[in-house]
């Protein structure tokens, strides 16, 4: 159960992550100028499905060279898990892209997707190793909502034969 959580995690904290910029003195560009007003520290209570326990979270964020908003992620999961993500407007696709790499697997993850600001929803989706059996492809949609000062993600997992589920949940605050 332990290593289904920990894979859980691992891809939540990907497709969450990626649009929660800091500034490092460049100014924030094109498709990415919704997500600005994010900058900062973030703190969070992410929660997997089927289990009790509520792990505590931070997001330390910054934007870079105009084009890429940097985000590292520190957990109290498993006793400290670690990721990073780089979040990139794709102008061939069309679509924001990102790379997730984190402490606990070797793989760069990929999720592309867009922002509707309207709702205020970013969605994602990807594929890539399965909780359940880690050598069977399953994809992946990530959906955050943006308050003001909090944002709401839930990952769900679409097996190759079945019904999508929800399997994560995370409240984000971002710090005053």
């Amino acid at each position: 159960m332990h290593g289904l959580i920990r894979r859980l995690l691992s891809a939540a904290a990907g497709a969450i992550l990626i649009v929660l910029p800091a500034c490092s003195g460049d100014e924030v560009q094109g498709e990415l100028q919704p997500f600005e007003h994010l900058i900062g520290h973030w703190n969070a209570e992410h929660v997997v499905f089927g289990a009790e326990t509520v792990y505590a979270a931070t997001y330390d964020i910054k934007f870079e060279g105009g084009d890429t908003l940097i985000h590292d992620f520190h957990s109290e999961f498993g006793g400290g898990f670690q990721g990073h993500e780089e979040l990139r407007f794709d102008a061939e696709k069309g679509k924001l892209v990102a790379e997730w790499t984190d402490s606990d697997s070797d793989e760069v993850g990929h999720t592309e997707g867009s922002y509707d600001a309207a709702t205020r929803t970013l969605t994602m989706t990807g594929k890539g190793p399965g909780f359940e059996d880690p050598n069977v492809l399953v994809g992946y949609r990530h959906v955050t909502v943006y308050g003001d000062g909090v944002a709401d993600y839930t990952m769900f997992l679409i097996p190759p034969e079945g019904e999508e589920r929800e399997v994560m949940s995370i409240h984000m605050t971002q710090d005053s």
